[in-house]
């Protein structure tokens, strides 16, 4: 496998949307790397990347080294993303800010996974598509017991239905889904 391979075999491919009307605030220094955003592994072959790039200093370098990596931004969410990381068109990008742009994406690529599965998994219990209606949670437990899920349910039932009723509203349901996801990542 050649190191192109394996750096866009690393990395999930990108489907993110980004509002380019929201007000970017953030610094660099805001946008930590998260200890779970790139796998040590990721970011070595990230370093590779970058210093074979020869050097990003526009959008059209930095959106070439993204698609080597199997990342295929519109110019609209490279442009949303490099505000993020505060890039000025003209500027050499930095190491550390290539760094967290890659560890910006993934969690892009994360949030709006963990967000598609809740939705499926609301939808799939009993849930509208809209995300209006609720999940039973006898459903819930019964879908856990069907497929041998090892996960005490009780306690995170207890702890999102806020309104004691049994029936988990969207908000409820994605809340205990983030957590039971957090907690099968964990494993």
């Amino acid at each position: 496998m050649s190191t192109r391979d394996r750096r866009q075999s690393t990395l999930p491919p990108q489907e993110r949307s980004c509002d380019s009307s929201t007000p970017v605030s953030a610094s660099i220094k805001s946008i930590p790397i998260k200890p779970h955003s790139l796998s040590k592994d990721e970011i070595i072959l990230l370093q590779d990347a970058f210093h074979q790039s020869g050097g990003l200093r526009d959008s059209v370098s930095i959106i070439n080294l993204l698609r080597t990596l199997g990342q295929n931004l519109s110019a609209s969410e490279l442009d949303c993303c490099l505000r993020e990381v505060e890039f000025v068109e003209g500027s050499v990008m930095t190491l550390s800010m290539f760094l967290h742009l890659m560890s910006y994406l993934k969690d892009q690529f994360v949030e709006s996974t963990t967000t598609n599965e809740a939705s499926d998994a609301f939808v799939s219990l009993g849930g509208n598509y809209d995300k209006s209606g609720d999940v039973d949670a006898g459903r819930l437990r019964q879908a856990f017991k069907d497929f041998s899920l090892h996960l005490d349910i009780e306690p995170l039932i207890k702890q999102h239905d806020t309104t004691h009723t049994g029936q988990l509203k969207y908000h409820q349901f994605e809340a205990l889904f983030e957590h039971f996801h957090e907690e099968d990542s964990d494993e």
